[in-house]
């Protein structure tokens, strides 16, 4: 196994520290990153909830993440030899944004089995690595919210764990195969409804989840939807999103989803609505194949017509259902106090056609 270099965050030393490797792979023929996770447990406790988006990384993540990276060029594979209880390989990357590089990779971890022996088991997994930033920081301390919960949904990407490094974050989630929406919409057409309806209510009902949590996703786009091998559809990248217990966010989203409200240099808004609309924003282009309000190249000139402009819709959809049309125009709706709440959108009759 190629080697990994072993560095130390700058953590004082009375403090619980999680390190990560500093050397990050840049291209091909490089080393695998590794990111061990250490057996000795660390204080128990969960964040506070009420300050997560500031709180950074300490408080949220450190309670109950153990990370360290070591060289493991010394595992001979004897299992009575002590080794770390979980270790992270990153592999290859498979994307990046302005926000990080996800990396594929895989999760190792030793279980007891037959005769006393240790059992390696060996899973899927990919790995976001960030840079230190306001948002980066947000993001890690949501994934650990996220990742500390009794509960998970099946619409939610999976967080399995949020280690600190010297550079800044990494998060540690499960793989998805499946591709993002974006890889599934036919631009020309569109998708049936009752395609869109069996991908895009489950989306809804993960981000119902986040809400319950204070959670706002802030960029819902058919790129942060990503199936996994079963087609299971699941809401992820929150690098826009917020925790926020009051329900008022600030800050953009991607164009053209980003609600009316919201944008740079904006005054908070709720983001519960702010979600919904760009829930719908997205339901219309899957099924007509364009957006309901097209980019244009200025930002300022888009959201003038986002607030000017009525809704239309495409006439070469005719065979659209008036149900439908209803919904979308009630989730689009300018004033955020019109758009109906996620309960409602569940009991519509266009949600619960079969």
């Amino acid at each position: 196994m190629s080697s990994s270099k072993e560095l130390h965050d700058e953590t004082p030393a009375d403090q619980p520290s999680a390190v990560l490797d500093r050397g990050r792979p840049q291209g091909e023929g490089c080393p695998d990153r590794e990111l061990h996770q250490s057996a000795a447990p660390l204080a128990t406790g969960r964040p506070d909830r009420s300050s997560l988006p500031e709180s950074g990384l300490q408080a949220a993540v450190l309670p109950q993440s153990t990370a360290a990276v070591q060289d493991d060029r010394h595992d001979d594979g004897d299992p009575f030899v002590a080794q770390p209880a979980l270790q992270y390989i990153a592999r290859h990357p498979v994307g990046s944004g302005s926000y990080g590089t996800v990396w594929k990779g895989v999760r190792k971890h030793r279980t007891a089995g037959t005769l006393g022996f240790a059992k390696l088991v060996q899973d899927d997994v990919a790995i976001k690595f960030q840079s230190h930033s306001n948002a980066s920081n947000r993001e890690a301390s949501i994934m650990a919210y996220l990742r500390d919960q009794n509960d998970i949904h099946p619409n939610v990407v999976k967080v399995l764990d949020v280690l600190i490094g010297a550079e800044g974050p990494a998060i540690v989630m499960e793989s998805l195969d499946g591709g993002c929406l974006t890889d599934r919409l036919e631009q020309s057409t569109g998708m049936a409804e009752s395609a869109a309806r069996s991908i895009w209510l489950p989306v809804l009902s993960g981000l119902a989840f986040l809400h319950r949590h204070h959670i706002y996703h802030g960029d819902l786009n058919p790129n942060n939807i990503v199936f996994n091998a079963y087609g299971t559809p699941k809401v992820v990248d929150f690098g826009l999103s917020t925790h926020s217990p009051c329900g008022l966010v600030s800050g953009p989203c991607t164009v053209p989803y980003e609600a009316p409200e919201a944008g740079f240099d904006v005054p908070l808004y709720k983001g519960d609505n702010a979600d919904i609309w760009s829930a719908g924003a997205m339901l219309f282009y899957m099924v007509f194949g364009e957006h309901a309000f097209p980019p244009v190249k200025h930002y300022d000139a888009w959201k003038e017509l986002v607030r000017t402009m009525a809704l239309r819709f495409p006439c070469h959809r005719r065979h659209v259902s008036n149900d439908l049309t209803t919904l979308l125009t009630t989730l689009l709706a300018l004033d955020p106090s019109a758009r109906p709440a996620l309960v409602s959108i569940f009991r519509s009759t266009w949600a619960r056609c079969t």
